[in-house]
C-alpha cells in the first residue's frame, strides 16, 4: 500500500515538472510582457493627437468657458452659428485674427499633454517641447477644406 502511494505521488511530482518546463519553454519562446514605458507612452502621445483631431473637429463652444466665449463672440468675426471648435479656429485664422492662437491655446490646455497646432502649415499655437506624435487632419469650411496639424510633445 505505501509503494502505490509512493508512485502516485512521483507520477503527480513527474507531471507537474513536464507542465511546468513546458510553460518556461513557451514564455521564453514568446516576448510577454515586452511592452516598455517608453512604448506606452507613445502610445498615450498618439492617443492624445488623435482624439484632438476628432474633438476640434466635433466639439462646440459649449466646452469653452461661458465669459470667454461671449467675449469670442462679440470682439471677433465668429457667430452664433460658428459653433465647432475648429471652424471657429479656420474662421479666425483666415481673418488672419490674433485671437486664433489665443483660442487654440484655451482649448488645448485642457488635455493631458503639451499641443502645439498648426494651421495650413503655419504654426499657431508653438509647442515648446520635443516632438512625440503628431496628427493631420482637414476640416470642412464655407471656403473649403482646411489643414490643420496637430502636435503633441512632453
Amino acid at each position: 500500500m505505501v509503494k502505490k502511494g509512493f508512485y502516485f505521488s512521483l507520477d503527480a511530482v513527474m507531471g507537474l515538472m513536464l507542465m511546468s518546463t513546458a510553460a518556461g519553454l513557451i514564455i521564453t519562446s514568446t516576448d510577454i510582457g515586452g511592452v516598455t514605458a517608453q512604448e506606452v507612452e507613445f502610445n498615450s502621445y498618439s492617443s492624445q493627437a488623435i482624439d484632438t483631431s476628432y474633438m476640434l473637429k466635433r466639439e462646440d463652444f459649449s466646452s469653452l468657458n461661458q465669459s470667454y466665449r461671449k467675449d469670442l463672440k462679440e470682439n471677433t468675426v465668429l457667430e452664433e452659428d460658428d459653433r465647432q471648435i475648429g471652424k471657429a479656429l479656420a474662421k479666425l485664422y483666415r481673418d488672419n485674427s490674433s485671437r486664433t492662437s489665443e483660442l487654440a491655446q484655451n482649448y488645448l490646455e485642457t488635455f493631458r499633454h503639451d499641443a502645439g497646432l498648426y494651421i495650413q502649415g503655419e504654426e499657431v499655437l508653438e509647442i515648446d517641447a520635443e516632438t512625440q506624435s503628431s496628427k493631420n487632419f482637414h476640416i470642412s469650411t464655407e471656403s473649403g477644406l482646411t489643414e490643420f496639424t496637430v502636435v503633441i510633445g512632453e
